[in-house]
Protein backbone atom coordinates (compact mmCIF):
# COMPACT_ATOMS: atom_id res chain seq x y z
CA UNK A 1 0.00 0.00 0.00
CA UNK A 2 3.19 2.45 0.72
CA UNK A 3 4.38 1.82 -2.53
CA UNK A 4 0.74 2.49 -4.18
CA UNK A 5 0.61 5.55 -2.25
CA UNK A 6 4.33 7.20 -3.41
CA UNK A 7 3.37 6.42 -6.73
CA UNK A 8 0.48 7.93 -6.86
CA UNK A 9 2.24 11.24 -4.92
CA UNK A 10 5.06 11.20 -7.62
CA UNK A 11 2.37 11.65 -10.67
CA UNK A 12 0.67 14.42 -7.69
CA UNK A 13 4.22 16.69 -7.93
CA UNK A 14 5.28 16.10 -11.10
CA UNK A 15 1.62 17.89 -12.52
CA UNK A 16 1.55 20.61 -10.00
CA UNK A 17 5.73 21.05 -10.88
CA UNK A 18 4.43 21.58 -14.45
CA UNK A 19 1.28 23.61 -13.26
CA UNK A 20 3.85 26.13 -11.27
CA UNK A 21 6.48 25.98 -13.84
CA UNK A 22 3.58 27.03 -16.68
CA UNK A 23 2.35 29.98 -13.83
CA UNK A 24 6.22 31.18 -13.39
CA UNK A 25 6.64 32.06 -16.94
CA UNK A 26 4.91 34.58 -19.45
CA UNK A 27 3.47 34.64 -22.65
CA UNK A 28 5.63 36.40 -25.33
CA UNK A 29 8.39 35.88 -23.94
CA UNK A 30 10.30 34.67 -26.80
CA UNK A 31 9.39 38.01 -28.45
CA UNK A 32 6.76 39.11 -30.65
CA UNK A 33 5.68 38.67 -34.05
CA UNK A 34 6.77 35.83 -35.15
CA UNK A 35 4.89 32.62 -36.02
CA UNK A 36 7.50 30.15 -34.48
CA UNK A 37 7.12 32.37 -31.35
CA UNK A 38 3.72 31.82 -31.54
CA UNK A 39 3.40 28.40 -32.13
CA UNK A 40 5.64 28.07 -28.77
CA UNK A 41 3.00 29.98 -26.45
CA UNK A 42 0.04 28.06 -28.18
CA UNK A 43 1.43 24.73 -27.76
CA UNK A 44 2.72 25.78 -23.96
CA UNK A 45 -1.43 26.61 -23.56
CA UNK A 46 -2.36 22.91 -25.16
CA UNK A 47 0.15 21.29 -22.69
CA UNK A 48 -1.03 23.18 -19.93
CA UNK A 49 -4.79 22.17 -20.95
CA UNK A 50 -3.51 18.90 -20.68
CA UNK A 51 -1.73 18.66 -17.71
CA UNK A 52 -4.61 20.47 -15.84
CA UNK A 53 -6.49 17.47 -16.39
CA UNK A 54 -4.08 14.77 -15.63
CA UNK A 55 -3.64 16.54 -12.55
CA UNK A 56 -6.97 17.00 -11.33
CA UNK A 57 -7.60 13.05 -11.57
CA UNK A 58 -4.26 12.45 -10.03
CA UNK A 59 -4.80 14.21 -7.12
CA UNK A 60 -8.24 12.69 -6.70
CA UNK A 61 -7.32 9.21 -7.14
CA UNK A 62 -4.37 10.11 -4.12
CA UNK A 63 -7.03 11.64 -2.65
CA UNK A 64 -9.10 8.70 -2.22
CA UNK A 65 -6.12 6.07 -1.82
CA UNK A 66 -5.16 7.58 1.26
CA UNK A 67 -8.82 8.69 2.55
CA UNK A 68 -7.85 12.08 2.71
CA UNK A 69 -11.22 13.41 0.69
CA UNK A 70 -12.63 15.11 3.50
CA UNK A 71 -9.28 16.59 3.89
CA UNK A 72 -9.35 17.97 0.24
CA UNK A 73 -13.01 19.29 1.00
CA UNK A 74 -11.99 21.50 3.83
CA UNK A 75 -8.85 23.12 1.92
CA UNK A 76 -10.36 26.53 0.18
CA UNK A 77 -9.27 28.37 -3.29
CA UNK A 78 -10.67 32.22 -3.34
CA UNK A 79 -12.36 32.64 -6.86
CA UNK A 80 -11.28 35.85 -8.62
CA UNK A 81 -13.58 38.24 -10.95
CA UNK A 82 -12.35 40.17 -14.31
CA UNK A 83 -12.06 43.90 -13.93
CA UNK A 84 -13.55 45.55 -16.55
CA UNK A 85 -12.74 47.08 -18.60
CA UNK A 86 -9.56 44.82 -18.96
CA UNK A 87 -6.97 46.47 -17.71
CA UNK A 88 -3.73 45.82 -15.43
CA UNK A 89 -4.10 44.21 -13.06
CA UNK A 90 -6.93 42.13 -15.35
CA UNK A 91 -8.92 40.20 -12.23
CA UNK A 92 -9.03 40.31 -8.81
CA UNK A 93 -9.60 37.38 -5.72
CA UNK A 94 -12.64 37.55 -4.13
CA UNK A 95 -13.61 36.45 -1.00
CA UNK A 96 -16.04 34.14 -2.13
CA UNK A 97 -14.31 30.07 -1.94
CA UNK A 98 -14.94 26.67 -3.57
CA UNK A 99 -13.06 23.58 -2.06
CA UNK A 100 -10.13 22.12 -3.64
CA UNK A 101 -12.14 19.01 -4.39
CA UNK A 102 -14.90 21.00 -6.14
CA UNK A 103 -12.02 22.96 -7.76
CA UNK A 104 -10.77 19.63 -9.86
CA UNK A 105 -14.24 18.11 -10.36
CA UNK A 106 -14.86 20.98 -12.38
CA UNK A 107 -11.61 20.82 -14.28
CA UNK A 108 -12.50 17.17 -14.60
CA UNK A 109 -16.31 17.76 -16.10
CA UNK A 110 -15.65 21.03 -17.40
CA UNK A 111 -17.01 22.06 -21.51
CA UNK A 112 -15.12 24.67 -21.48
CA UNK A 113 -10.93 24.81 -20.18
CA UNK A 114 -9.26 28.43 -21.07
CA UNK A 115 -6.08 30.12 -20.03
CA UNK A 116 -6.08 33.82 -19.71
CA UNK A 117 -2.54 35.37 -19.15
CA UNK A 118 -2.05 38.02 -21.28
CA UNK A 119 -4.41 41.36 -22.16
CA UNK A 120 -5.44 40.17 -25.32
CA UNK A 121 -6.61 36.55 -23.69
CA UNK A 122 -9.23 39.01 -21.24
CA UNK A 123 -10.07 41.30 -24.26
CA UNK A 124 -10.77 38.05 -26.43
CA UNK A 125 -13.27 37.16 -23.70
CA UNK A 126 -15.50 39.87 -24.46
CA UNK A 127 -16.10 39.68 -28.30
CA UNK A 128 -19.23 38.30 -29.15
CA UNK A 129 -19.65 39.46 -32.85
CA UNK A 130 -17.57 39.30 -35.75
CA UNK A 131 -17.40 42.99 -35.57
CA UNK A 132 -16.32 42.96 -32.05
CA UNK A 133 -13.03 40.87 -33.12
CA UNK A 134 -12.59 43.16 -36.07
CA UNK A 135 -12.22 45.91 -33.35
CA UNK A 136 -10.32 43.99 -31.17
CA UNK A 137 -7.61 43.51 -34.46
CA UNK A 138 -7.54 46.87 -34.85
CA UNK A 139 -6.72 47.88 -30.98
CA UNK A 140 -4.64 45.02 -30.83
CA UNK A 141 -2.04 47.01 -33.43
CA UNK A 142 -2.01 50.12 -31.93
CA UNK A 143 -1.68 48.80 -28.39
CA UNK A 144 1.45 46.00 -26.89
CA UNK A 145 -0.11 42.65 -25.57
CA UNK A 146 0.21 43.12 -21.83
CA UNK A 147 1.40 39.63 -19.87
CA UNK A 148 0.07 38.59 -16.59
CA UNK A 149 -0.42 36.00 -13.96
CA UNK A 150 -2.04 33.31 -15.52
CA UNK A 151 -6.02 32.46 -14.13
CA UNK A 152 -7.83 29.37 -15.62
CA UNK A 153 -11.69 29.91 -16.80
CA UNK A 154 -13.80 27.09 -16.14
CA UNK A 155 -17.27 26.56 -17.51
CA UNK A 156 -19.23 23.32 -16.78
CA UNK A 157 -22.73 22.65 -17.33
CA UNK A 158 -23.85 22.31 -14.28
CA UNK A 159 -21.63 24.90 -12.18
CA UNK A 160 -21.50 28.50 -12.39
CA UNK A 161 -18.34 30.01 -14.44
CA UNK A 162 -15.35 29.73 -12.34
CA UNK A 163 -12.41 32.00 -12.47
CA UNK A 164 -9.14 30.59 -10.46
CA UNK A 165 -5.45 31.82 -9.93
CA UNK A 166 -3.04 29.13 -11.08
CA UNK A 167 -0.59 30.13 -8.10
CA UNK A 168 -3.64 29.77 -5.42
CA UNK A 169 -4.58 25.89 -6.88
CA UNK A 170 -0.49 25.20 -6.38
CA UNK A 171 -0.25 26.52 -2.91
CA UNK A 172 -3.68 25.30 -2.26
CA UNK A 173 -2.92 21.35 -3.37
CA UNK A 174 0.93 21.93 -1.59
CA UNK A 175 -0.83 22.83 1.76
CA UNK A 176 -3.23 19.85 1.47
CA UNK A 177 -0.49 17.59 0.54
CA UNK A 178 1.93 18.59 3.17
CA UNK A 179 -0.82 17.82 5.82
CA UNK A 180 -1.48 14.56 4.79
CA UNK A 181 2.12 13.99 4.05
CA UNK A 182 2.54 14.41 8.15
CA UNK A 183 -0.75 12.36 8.78
CA UNK A 184 0.71 9.54 7.08
CA UNK A 185 4.39 9.38 8.17
CA UNK A 186 2.46 9.69 11.88
CA UNK A 187 -0.12 7.19 11.42
CA UNK A 188 1.20 4.77 8.99
CA UNK A 189 5.04 5.40 8.59
CA UNK A 190 4.58 6.04 5.51
CA UNK A 191 7.10 8.75 3.92
CA UNK A 192 5.99 10.48 0.85
CA UNK A 193 8.50 13.65 0.44
CA UNK A 194 11.46 12.02 -1.18
CA UNK A 195 14.08 13.59 1.24
CA UNK A 196 12.82 10.59 3.50
CA UNK A 197 12.55 7.80 2.03
CA UNK A 198 13.70 4.50 2.59
CA UNK A 199 16.14 3.42 -0.93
Amino acid sequence: MSRELIFLYDQVIESLTRLHAFASTRSRNLGDGHDVEDDVDQVAELLFRRDLLVFAASTRNFAEACDAVKDMRARVIPLCKFLSPPTAPFFVEETETITLYQTLSRILHSAELRICRSSDDFEHLLVSSTDDLLLLIQKRRRKPVESTEPVILIRSEKDPLSLIRVRSLVLTTCDFLNAVSDRLSSERQVYLQRDYREF
